[in-house]
Parts: structure tokens; C-alpha cells; sequence
């Protein structure tokens, strides 16, 4: 269970400001936004230390913690959707992680670290956090909570219309994570343990203590069985942009490879623009609407047909899958050696690399160090390559990869993967499947542009099948009995219900259909069995766990197929009831 949309809405906007003129909204936004960055980081890691020196893991879990605090979603261009003024939605071209990095690290972290006392932070209207802290491993960049926190916290909201109630900031901090302990029914024990989640037990409990719970908790629409991202943001723009990305005149522009089928112009555009702007992509869309053809085609054409690598993810997937890991030397069993794996194969080859299903993986735990290396940053991985010397010595070096434009910094005692400039992932996503698999983290969805490719309008369907269906070598009469049943079902049906599907799924029921029927006078069977034969084989699979949509989709197959006969309904129930898991 989640905060519904609506209810996201109606408390976000209790976090403006009363006073909109001058910069305290965006000043104390900051500055909750380290503090929770900071105690996050301190529940995950244990630690009230946290080393923030530019050559520490700790730094970028920490930039990490600031963009998911602050990223509400991302636009319809892939913008990131920012909350960086509390109540206000910016969009902007520059990224969280960059103002985090030059308003925060660079500066007053950098200062902390020079400085012989504790330095406060912020100013005003009241130090939440304290710089300057000794680390064990690098002197005074630690960071750490001011030991005033709890008397300085309520200034940061209370300019805010929700004056010094929490609710309004709980809700903004939960909007996308769901709710625990819902067989409670004390409110504060829910947001008590749905925060403890992933902050600290401390500032959870703190949090709820100055939260006015209200009256409307629990009644229709204040929660929503799924997380629905925010969409419509309009209402809570404060200012638009005015600049825009700056692409060079000079820049060569590669037209994509054209795949077996029509690619609209806005798509092929927006896949070019992100290429060119150095962008890793994942291409999004129901099932059959040509993504991994598409993601083929964008690679053939940059690299060539043997400049890319396929893959299909897997739950099973792990760091050692993805980026390598110790096997026994096959010249020595007794010795472990690194070994390769297909991203650090891939760098080292400079092949692009498709990810089929991305969302089928664990991400948070298959690409681990990757996450750095998206930012065109140097990683160290924790591992070594033994290398023999001439005088019989075994040499280990650090396998590390970094952007090619640092191999001078390389030493020695490294064991260097280079990523090219034009070295790029390209995923696929199934949206059908979103909310059965794995969830996307907001720090590994901000390294790639999202594009999705969309199944064709409802008459564009119809006229794609029939297109299809009319070069079927099959008997007329039986043709056009599955013209009008395949395109009542694909172009008319599904759209209906919002279950569109690209048109690879009919067009390959098409070739079945043609295959199965051959062009013979009469059927030994009914013709609308061998369709639900067909979409049984093609179709059904797509609804696999959807048994909250059987009914719906029972009844639109059977409108659509003019199914009267007791026998071929009951087929068709036992077919989809074994796929989408209905219990009746």
C-alpha cells in the first residue's frame, strides 16, 4: 500500500513556502537534504562517520542518497522532475547530482576538511550537520549530525504552510515506497515503521512525534494499491527553464538503420538526440512493439553488426555475472585469477552492450561499482589480476575502470579496463511486466534516457494486420474471418481495456494461422479454435500473474472472437485462467 496521488498532491503543496520571495525555501530544502542523505547513509552503513574525501565509496552513496531524496521522476523528455524548492517541481538542465557535488561537497565539505574546529552547516536558520569530522581513513572530511539537530529541525519547515507539523514531509519522504505494518491500526505505527525502513530509528520516531495525523487517514482514495508516479506536475511548477541543451553544429549525426518495420520520426530523434548527448538508454514499451529490434538496429548502425553484444537478464544475476569475479586458474588450480564479465569484456572490446528485460535483474545487486562507471567516474573493483613476473614473482594488480580520457592517471600497480567515449548499454523494458519484477532504482533509472516506444494508434494497427492478413496464402472466406477477428481483438479490443500490444504479437499469430490453416477449402475445425489455439500460444503468455485483469480480458477475447459455443468458452477460460493464475 501506498500515499495515493492525490494525497501526494494535497501535502506537497503544504511545503511551500508562505513567503515566496527571497532563497530560505530552496536554502533549507538543501539542508534537509544533506541531513537525510547524511542519516541514511548512517543507518545503511552503521556508522555515525560518514567520509565524504572525493576518493571515497562513501561520497558517491552519498550523492546517491541526496538525488533519490530530491528526484520526484522524470519528464516526458527524461528530465529530471526536482523538488529542490519543497512544494515546487523544477526542471532544469542542471542535474542533482552536479548541485549536490558544486553547492555541497566542493565547497562547504571542502572547507570543513581545512578547518582546525567543527564547522556547523548550515547557517541559517540552524546547523542540522557538522563538518569537518576526523575519518580514520582520510583526516577531516567526515560529516556527522550537529548534536543540536533535534532543536534546529523545526526551523527548516516551520516558514513552510505546514508550519511545524511533519506530516506534510513524511508523506514527500514515503512518496514512492510502500507502507509496512498495516495491520496496525495506530497511524503513527505505520509511518514509525515504514520510515525505519531506510532511516534512522532516531529521526524516524522524531519525525513522527510532530506529525498531525489527519482526520482523512484511511478513508477512500488517501492510499493507492501501487505506486503511481507523478505525471501531471503542472501545478507545482514554480519557473520553467530557459535554456536548453546545446548540441554542437559540427556533430555528425549517424541516421539509425532502418529495423523490418516503420520507426516514427519524434522516436527516431529522441534515440539520436540521447546517443549523441552521451547517454546510456533503456527503450520501454508493452510486449511486440520492436524494442530489442530497435536496440539491434541503433548498434549495427553505430558500431556495426559485430559491435554489440545481446543479453537477456535474469533474477539470478549477479556482480560476478556482470562485472567478473575470482575462478581457479586453469594454468593453476591452486590460484584464483579474475575473470572477465560481460561489461568489463564489453569495455575491454569496446562493444555496446543490449540488455534484454533489464527489469529482470536486480540491478542494486547485479551492477554494483557499474553505477560509478555510468557517471564517467574511476572505480576500484575488489579485485585483483595476479600476474607471473620474469624472476618468478607473483605481481597483483587492482582491477579498476575508468573513462579513457584518464588513462594517464593509470599506474602501475592497475589492472586498467578504458571506456571509450562512444561505449554505450542500451536496455529493454517491458512495461507489461513493471510491477511484477524488479523496481528500478532512482540512482541506477537517473544513468540512462528512458524512451518508449509505443504500439501503434488503433488504426494503425488495423491497418498494419490487414495489410498482414491479406498476403496470407490461405482460403478467402477463412481470411476474412480472421481479418475481422485478429482486428477486432488487437486494434479495437485491448486498445479498450488499455492492454495494447505491438504488433509483432498478431503479426505472429498471422504466420501461425497461415501456417496452421494452409490453403485448403475446408477446416477440419472451427476456426475460432484455431485462434485461441493461437493467441494461447502468442498472446496469453503476456498476461502471466494478471489475474486481477482476467475478467476484463476474458470478456474483451470473447466479444471479439464471437465465442458462443459452450466448449470453445471453457477452452478459452482453462487457457487464460493457467496464465494469468485466476482462482475463480
Amino acid at each position: 500500500m501506498y500515499f495515493s496521488n492525490q494525497t501526494f498532491r494535497t501535502y506537497y503543496q503544504m511545503l511551500q513556502p508562505r513567503d515566496r520571495g527571497g532563497k530560505l525555501g530552496r536554502e533549507t530544502t538543501s539542508g534537509l537534504a544533506y541531513f537525510f542523505s547524511l542519516d541514511r547513509l548512517q543507518r545503511t552503513l552503521g556508522s555515525e562517520i560518514i567520509d565524504l574525501h572525493p576518493e571515497s565509496e562513501e561520497r558517491h552513496e552519498f550523492i546517491d542518497m541526496f538525488v533519490e531524496t530530491l528526484l520526484i521522476g522524470f519528464d516526458e523528455d527524461n528530465r529530471e522532475l526536482q523538488a529542490s524548492n519543497l512544494g515546487f517541481v523544477e526542471i532544469v538542465e542542471n542535474s542533482l547530482e552536479k548541485k549536490v557535488s558544486s553547492n555541497f561537497l566542493t565547497v562547504p565539505v571542502k572547507k570543513g576538511s581545512r578547518q582546525q574546529d567543527l564547522l556547523p552547516y548550515p547557517g541559517r536558520p540552524g546547523p542540522l550537520v557538522n563538518l569537518g569530522v576526523l575519518t580514520t581513513t582520510h583526516d577531516k572530511w567526515g560529516i556527522t549530525k550537529n548534536p543540536d539537530w533535534k532543536e534546529n529541525f523545526p526551523k527548516f519547515i516551520n516558514r513552510r504552510i505546514c508550519g511545524e507539523d511533519t506530516f506534510p514531509l513524511i508523506v514527500f519522504l514515503l512518496r514512492d515506497k510502500a507502507l509496512v505494518n498495516l495491520e496496525s491500526n495506530d497511524a503513527q505505527v505505520i509511518l514509525e515503521s515504514s520510515l525505519k525502513d531506510f532511516i534512522t530509528d532516531e529521526t524516524a520516531e522524531f519525525l513522527v512525534s510532530l506529525a498531525e495525523v489527519p482526520e482523512e487517514w484511511g478513508t477512500a482514495n488517501f492510499f493507492s494499491e501501487n505506486y503511481v508516479p507523478l505525471a501531471d506536475y503542472t501545478e507545482f511548477i514554480d519557473s520553467l527553464p530557459q535554456e536548453e541543451i546545446a548540441v554542437a553544429a559540427d556533430t555528425e549525426v549517424l541516421p539509425i538503420a532502418s529495423p523490418p518495420f516503420e520507426i516514427n520520426s519524434a522516436l527516431t530523434k529522441k534515440i539520436e538526440a540521447a546517443i549523441r548527448a552521451g547517454s546510456h538508454i533503456i527503450l520501454t514499451g508493452p510486449p511486440g512493439t520492436g524494442k530489442t529490434t530497435i536496440a539491434k538496429a541503433i548498434s549495427a548502425n553505430f558500431k556495426g553488426a559485430d559491435g554489440y553484444k545481446t543479453y537477456t537478464a535474469t533474477s539470478n544475476w549477479t556482480a560476478f555475472e556482470v562485472l567478473g569475479g575470482y575462478l581457479p586458474d586453469p594454468s593453476d588450480p591452486q590460484r584464483l585469477q579474475f575473470e572477465e564479465g560481460f561489461i568489463t569484456r564489453s569495455i575491454a572490446e569496446n562493444q555496446w552492450v543490449i540488455i534484454d528485460e533489464i527489469n529482470r535483474a536486480d540491478v542494486d545487486k547485479a551492477f554494483g561499482e557499474l553505477f560509478t562507471v555510468l557517471t564517467g567516474n574511476s572505480v576500484h573493483l575488489p579485485y585483483y589480476k595476479f600476474v607471473s613476473e620474469q624472476d618468478g614473482t607473483i605481481k597483483r594488480k587492482k582491477i579498476t575502470i575508468m573513462p579513457e580520457s584518464e588513462r594517464v592517471l593509470s599506474e602501475d600497480n592497475q589492472e586498467n579496463y578504458f571506456v571509450q567515449a562512444d561505449w554505450r548499454i542500451i536496455g529493454t523494458m517491458n512495461t507489461f511486466d513493471k510491477s511484477s519484477l524488479y523496481q528500478l532504482s532512482y540512482a541506477f533509472m537517473r544513468r540512462f534516457a528512458f524512451i518508449e516506444v509505443e504500439p501503434p494508434s488503433s488504426a494503425g494497427m488495423e491497418e498494419i494486420l490487414g495489410q498482414k492478413i491479406n498476403q496470407m496464402q490461405i482460403n478467402e472466406e477463412v481470411k476474412e474471418e480472421v481479418k475481422v477477428y485478429l482486428i477486432k481483438l488487437f486494434a479495437v479490443g485491448l486498445y479498450s481495456i488499455k492492454y495494447e500490444v505491438g504488433v509483432a504479437i498478431p503479426i505472429s499469430i498471422i504466420n501461425y494461422l497461415e501456417k496452421r490453416i494452409g490453403n485448403i477449402g475446408e477446416l477440419e475445425e472451427p476456426i475460432g479454435e484455431i485462434i485461441i489455439e493461437a493467441i494461447s500460444m502468442y498472446l496469453f503468455p503476456q498476461f502471466e500473474g494478471r489475474r486481477r485483469d482476467f475478467d476484463s480480458l476474458l470478456q474483451v477475447i470473447v466479444s471479439s472472437l464471437d465465442i458462443e459455443e459452450p466448449v470453445l468458452k471453457s477452452s478459452l477460460i482453462k487457457e487464460l485462467t493457467n496464465w494469468t493464475g485466476n482462482i475463480g
